[in-house]
């Protein structure tokens, strides 16, 4: 316990994380929480895995599991899972959207077959996904309508507006990145110090990764797109 505790300070105190407190206004002195709970295994035999799942889509908000689950070397969508482990995780994802009245992202563990709750989060929304959501909320009762009002930022409601691909449309080529809404105006930089570099000139930039990771922290702040509107 007391390595772990050290190891937390040491994470605190790294300059990455210094940057993210300064980037979200957290203070230095903020207090720091440790978890202590029992370890589930995701690799003792060929009936577990790893489920990352959301409760509603949230691209559309259509509601619904959307996630992958991986068993050893196979991956597959939430919906291939078998009928005892889907319906464990419908009850679990859903007691959650009770429990929190928000769509939520959670990570679960399989360990020989029975399932554990890892984590568990808001989810991050398109504005059509968050519209559809709020309304279904309060048709299922969740939320009431004004809470589903006050979800929903007026300034955010402008992406609504802007031109987007037909979702329905044949694929003619590949796609180079997608997103889940909105357009923005930028110079493209493939790393973070490039990124840093065009943003330090006063350029707007946008960071296209593969996957970003904790070393892009500082990319990521820095990268900065203009709106379509503004930019014309």
């Amino acid at each position: 316990m007391l390595a772990v505790i050290r190891s937390m300070l040491a994470a605190w105190r790294a300059p990455r994380t210094r940057l993210l407190r300064q980037a979200h206004g957290v203070p230095d002195d903020a207090g720091l929480a440790i978890a202590v709970q029992a370890m589930a295994y995701a690799d003792i035999d060929g009936a577990s895995g790893v489920v990352h799942v959301r409760s509603r889509d949230p691209a559309t908000g259509a509601s619904g599991l959307v996630g992958t689950a991986r068993m050893g070397a196979r991956a597959m969508p939430v919906g291939a899972l078998g009928d005892k482990l889907r319906d464990s995780l419908e009850q679990m994802m859903d007691a959650l959207e009770h429990q929190t009245a928000s769509v939520q992202t959670a990570e679960f563990i399989i360990e020989a077959g029975h399932l554990w709750l890892v984590d568990s989060r808001p989810t991050v929304l398109s504005v059509q996904a968050a519209l559809k959501a709020a309304v279904d909320m309060v048709g299922e009762g969740l939320i009431t309508r004004e809470d589903a009002v006050l979800r929903i930022e007026p300034a955010s409601l402008d992406q609504l507006l802007h031109p987007t691909l037909d979702p329905e449309a044949p694929a003619s080529g590949s796609h180079m990145a997608c997103r889940l809404a909105g357009a923005a105006n930028g110079i493209i930089a493939l790393d973070g110090a490039e990124a840093e570099r065009y943003a330090a000139a006063g350029r707007d930039v946008i960071l296209v990764r593969h996957e970003t990771t904790p070393d892009d922290i500082r990319a990521m702040h820095a990268a900065r797109a203009s709106s379509p509107r503004a930019a014309a």
